[in-house]
C-alpha cells in the first residue's frame, strides 16, 4: 500500500489523538521519533553473520536508506529527525546484539524482570525481580552469568564437547 507524505502525515496525526492529552507537543514529537526509529530499525536486514563493527556496517549499508525514509515522512510532518535517526540505529543494533551477542539477553535480564510476568511463571519472575533489587547490576550480570555458563557446561558436557570449567 503506497502512500503519499500528507496521508502518513495524517495517520500520524489520528494516532497520537489515541496517546494521552496530558502529553505535550515536545513529548508527542519524541513520540513520533520512536515510533519511526522502532519501524525502521525492525525494517532493516541484519547481516547474515557477526560483523567487526555494526556502527559502521549500518552506516555503509543502511544510513542512505533511512536518512530517505525519515525525510520522506518529514516532508509532510514534522519530525525530530536527528533523534529518529539516532533510534533507528539503536533498535537496530539492539535486534543485531540479540542475534549475535549471547550476553545481550543477560545484561537486559535486571530491565526486562517486570515484563517478563507476561511469559513467564510468577515464581521465576519473583526471583528475577528479587535478584535485581538486591544487588547491583554488575553483580547480578555476574551471578546469572557463572549459573548460565554452569548449565552451558552441562549441556556441552552432555554432548560430548571439551568443557573449560569455571572456577
Amino acid at each position: 500500500m503506497n502512500l503519499s507524505p500528507s496521508q502518513v502525515a495524517s495517520s500520524i496525526r489520528s494516532s497520537l489523538n489515541q496517546f494521552p492529552k496530558a502529553l505535550s507537543d515536545q513529548q508527542r514529537n519524541i513520540a513520533v521519533a520512536v515510533a519511526i526509529g522502532i519501524h525502521i530499525g525492525q525494517a532493516l536486514q541484519l547481516p547474515t553473520s557477526k560483523v567487526d563493527d555494526i556502527q559502521i556496517h549500518h552506516a555503509t549499508v543502511n544510513d542512505q536508506y533511512v536518512t530517505s525514509v525519515i525525510s520522506w515522512i518529514n516532508e509532510a510532518f514534522p519530525v525530530d529527525f536527528r533523534l529518529a535517526r539516532e533510534l533507528s540505529f539503536k533498535f537496530y543494533k539492539f535486534r543485531y546484539d540479540m542475534a549475535y551477542d549471547p550476553d545481550a539477553f543477560i545484561r537486559l535480564m535486571p530491565y526486562l524482570s517486570t515484563a517478563f510476568s507476561q511469559i513467564l511463571p510468577e515464581p521465576v519472575v519473583d526471583i528475577l525481580k528479587k535478584q535485581s533489587e538486591e544487588v547491583n547490576y554488575n553483580d547480578y550480570i555476574f551471578m546469572w552469568s557463572r549459573l548460565i555458563d554452569s548449565a552451558r557446561q552441562g549441556r556441552e558436557g552432555r554432548d560430548g564437547e571439551e568443557v573449560a570449567i569455571v572456577s
